[in-house]
């Protein structure tokens, strides 16, 4: 019987050690257990002494429940906002620069809508040639002409109406000599339609500034030198004289006619 008593006593002692180990384990994982708690765990490991019994209890079930620990939460991102663009602007392009209109150098003129730069149809005879300097006629000559530049020279002939007082009626550009093929330094002292074709200029070079352009005729009936009219606004017309392989513009007229009349200085 001692030895029993004994036996059940070191039993007892060794869960009571087990018990209490675990009880403080858990108070430390739940550190909120009320009094009341405590003291059931006292008069569990009371019972556990006084019989062996109560080790089948503790080891039935576990005296404290787990701690609950919280689920972690997932956070979402905040939405990145993403810049609006900023429109960029489109620069506007700047607008060629003309030089101002000399009346002494044709090649600052403007053919076109009844002028070749100071000069205008219906205009004065006297009016023409207080605005061109060197516009004077030849004796004998009805014609009032000038001379620019150097060889080969840029000519400008202005017919007299039938009278005296008559309105100009007709400007002539030319070149002084013969012109056998596009030269481009007679066409940088010529005056210019308004898409840059002046005298001296070639054939493709008409064609790309006046697309689809096709001759209006020939100057002179049954030969191959062409020429071409481009109306103008105000209701005249440019005429664009060919030289005699058809392949440069040779003589410039301004009238109201669509074809450079044949004889206009009688």
């Amino acid at each position: 019987m001692t030895d029993r008593i004994r036996f059940d006593r070191e039993r007892g002692d060794a869960w009571k050690t087990v018990i209490v180990d675990t009880v403080n384990a858990e108070a430390g994982k739940a550190p909120g257990l009320s009094k009341r708690v405590i003291a059931l765990v006292s008069l569990i490991v009371a019972s556990l002494l006084l019989s062996g019994g109560g080790v089948a209890l503790a080891l039935g079930f576990k005296i404290f429940p787990p701690a609950v620990v919280p689920a972690p939460t997932s956070t979402s991102p905040a939405p990145v906002k993403t810049p609006t663009p900023t429109p960029t602007a489109t620069p506007t392009p700047a607008a060629p620069v003309v030089p101002p209109m000399d009346p002494g150098d044709p090649s600052t003129w403007i053919i076109g809508d009844g002028a070749v730069g100071p000069l205008q149809l219906s205009a004065s005879i006297e009016d023409a040639e207080a605005n061109v300097p060197g516009l004077t006629a030849d004796a004998g000559e009805v014609c009032r002409s000038a001379l620019f530049g150097d060889v080969p020279q840029i000519i400008v002939i202005v017919p007299p109406g039938p009278q005296a007082s008559d309105p100009v009626h007709l400007i002539y550009v030319s070149v002084a000599g013969e012109l056998d093929r596009p030269d481009p330094a007679i066409a940088a002292k010529s005056p210019k339609t308004e898409a840059g074709i002046g005298i001296g200029s070639s054939l493709e070079e008409l064609q790309t500034a006046y697309p689809g352009i096709q001759p209006a005729g020939n100057i002179v009936e049954g030969n191959q030198q062409p020429f071409y009219a481009i109306p103008q606004n105000d209701g005249s017309w440019v005429t664009l004289d060919m030289n005699g392989d058809g392949s440069a513009v040779r003589d410039i007229v301004i009238s109201r006619q669509a074809r450079t009349p044949k004889e206009f200085c009688a």
